[in-house]
C-alpha cells in the first residue's frame, strides 16, 4: 500500500482518493459507503480522518508496517499482509479496548502482533496534568514540556486527540502549536488535514525537547508523547513468517508455511462476506484488533484462497433475473394484459410505494433515531 507524507497533504495533493486513482493500493478512502468500523479503527491507529473519510497521513512506523505501507517514512519496514502467529495469540483481542489512548493502542498492537512492547511513552516535566474524569484539560496559553533522552534509533510521535466522531469541524482543531528543540514544527495541531498522530522525526543518542503550547482552552481524551523502537521492529519484520498473498479477481490467494498449528492475522478490513479456504476447505474466521481478520492454519504448507461477495450481490442477481423474466412475460403477453388490466397504472403505484418506503427508512427513521440518541432514549 501507499501513503504520502504531510507535505503533500498541505499542498492539497491528496484529496483522499487520488492515490487509488493513480492505480496504487491505498489506506485512503472517501465515499459514502466507507465502513464505520474501518474509519473508527484507522482513527484509533492514529491516521487522519474527517467526516466519512480516511486520509493517507498519520499513523506510526508500527501501524504502517502492519498495513503493508511500502511508501512512507524513509522506506519503511513492511510486514506481510498475512502474519503467522502462535495459535491463540489473538484470543480475546477481537476488539481494541475503548478506554485506551492512541499511544496505548500502539502498545496493544505491538504486544498482540510482535509479542512485546516496542513503544515507549514519555512523562512531561509537569507530571500531573489536569483531568476531568477520563479527559485532559488544558487552558489557553498553557504549555506542556517534554525533555527526553533517546538512546536507541526511534521514531518520535505526539498525539492530541479527542474521542472519535464523524463531524467535520471539531473544537480540538487548531488547539496547539508544537516546537522541537526551539524550532516551530506546526502552529495549529490538530487540524482538518492533520488530526492523526503527529510524526516528530527519527532520533538516536540525543536529547529532544518538545513543547506543546495551547492556543485555546482544550479538552482531549488522548494526549501523549511516545516513540517506536526502530531496531526491534526491523528485527521482527525480517524474522516473521508470513503468507505470500496476491490479488486474484475479487480476492486473494497464496501460500504460507507454519512450523506448528498457528493463527494467521490479515491486515484486511473485516467483513462477514469473505469466504476463506485453506487447502481447499472452508474455514471460519473472526475479527481481530477491531477491524482485521484472523483464522487458524495447520502445521506445514497451507494453500489459502480468499474471495469476497458483496452484501446483497446474490439477492440482487435473483431480483434482476426475476425482473427480466417478468419483463419478458409482459412483453410476450402485453396485448392480452392491456385489454383486461391497467398494467401501467399498477406499476406506477408499486414504484410510488417503494419510493415512499425507501424515503421513510433512509431519512425519516434515521432522523428519529438520531434525535432519540441525542436525548438519551436509545
Amino acid at each position: 500500500r501507499v501513503k504520502f507524507n504531510r507535505s503533500y497533504i498541505l499542498n492539497n495533493f491528496d484529496n483522499f482518493n487520488e492515490i487509488g486513482g493513480f492505480g496504487y493500493n491505498s489506506i485512503s478512502h472517501a465515499t459514502s459507503l466507507i465502513n464505520f468500523d474501518y474509519i473508527k479503527t484507522m482513527h484509533r491507529l492514529g491516521y487522519s480522518t474527517i467526516l466519512w473519510s480516511v486520509r493517507s497521513i498519520g499513523g506510526t512506523y508500527l501501524t504502517d508496517a502492519l498495513l503493508c505501507v511500502k511508501c512512507g517514512l524513509d522506506g519503511n519496514d513492511v510486514l506481510p499482509m498475512g502474519i503467522v502467529l502462535k495459535r491463540g495469540a489473538l484470543e480475546g483481542r477481537e476488539f481494541i479496548p475503548e478506554s485506551l489512548s492512541r499511544a496505548e493502542v500502539q502498545k496493544y498492537i505491538s504486544e498482540s502482533i510482535i509479542g512485546e512492547n516496542i513503544v515507549k511513552s514519555y512523562v512531561p516535566r509537569k507530571e500531573l496534568l489536569k483531568k476531568d474524569g477520563e479527559n485532559y484539560i488544558f487552558s489557553r496559553g498553557e504549555t506542556v514540556d517534554f525533555s527526553v533522552d533517546i538512546d536507541e534509533p526511534s521514531y518520535l510521535y505526539l498525539d492530541i486527540s479527542h474521542r472519535f466522531t464523524t463531524n467535520t469541524k471539531l473544537p480540538i482543531f487548531a488547539a496547539s502549536a508544537v516546537t522541537i528543540n526551539g524550532k516551530n514544527i506546526i502552529s495549529k495541531f490538530p487540524n482538518e488535514d492533520i488530526n492523526g498522530i503527529l510524526f516528530l522525526g527519527n532520533y538516536k543518542g540525543e536529547k529532544v525537547d518538545v513543547t506543546v503550547s495551547f492556543n485555546k482552552d482544550t479538552i482531549c481524551s488522548s494526549f501523549g508523547l511516545f516513540s517506536v523502537d526502530v531496531d526491534k521492529l526491523h528485527k521482527f519484520c525480517n524474522e516473521v513468517k508470513g503468507a505470500d498473498l496476491n490479488v486474484k479477481g475479487s480476492g486473494l490467494c497464496g501460500k504460507c508455511n507454519a512450523d506448528e498449528d498457528s493463527t494467521l492475522f490479515l491486515s484486511l478490513p473485516y467483513s462477514d462476506n469473505f469466504v476463506i479456504k485453506v487447502n481447499g476447505e472452508r474455514v471460519p474466521y473472526k475479527r481481530a484488533l477491531s477491524d482485521f481478520i484472523a483464522f487458524d492454519i495447520p502445521k506445514g504448507e497451507a494453500v489459502i484462497s480468499i474471495t469476497f461477495i458483496p452484501k446483497g450481490f446474490i439477492a440482487g442477481i435473483i431480483i434482476s433475473l426475476i425482473g427480466l423474466s417478468l419483463t419478458a412475460l409482459c412483453s410476450k403477453f402485453k396485448s392480452r394484459i392491456d385489454g383486461n388490466v391497467n398494467i401501467n397504472g399498477i406499476c406506477r403505484i408499486i414504484v410510488m410505494l417503494i419510493c415512499i418506503f425507501v424515503f421513510i427508512c433512509v431519512y425519516v427513521v434515521s432522523v428519529i433515531a438520531k434525535v432519540l440518541m441525542l436525548i438519551g432514549m436509545i
